[in-house]
């Protein structure tokens, strides 16, 4: 199974100080992979549409959108 999270770029993954959300996307991360699953991580501030589709998502089995934002983008893609 390959996994992509899809997060906001406002603090590095893992993070270096606070940064819960980016802590929980690096242990879920780091849990899965120990399972066999593949993980990539897109974590740019306000990535474009061809960001997007550079980490070519329909190569994955699930997509996870840490960012709501996003989602204005995700639509183009499948809508």
């Amino acid at each position: 199974m390959k996994l992509l999270f899809v997060a906001g770029g406002h603090l590095p993954i893992p993070p270096t100080g606070w940064g819960a959300i980016e802590r929980i996307i690096d242990e879920q991360r780091r849990f899965l992979e120990t399972q066999g699953v593949s993980v990539g991580i897109l974590n740019r501030r306000r990535p474009a549409l061809w960001q997007l589709l550079r980490s070519r998502p329909w190569q994955y089995d699930v997509v996870h959108l840490y960012d709501d934002s996003r989602t204005k983008l995700w639509t183009r893609l499948y809508g």
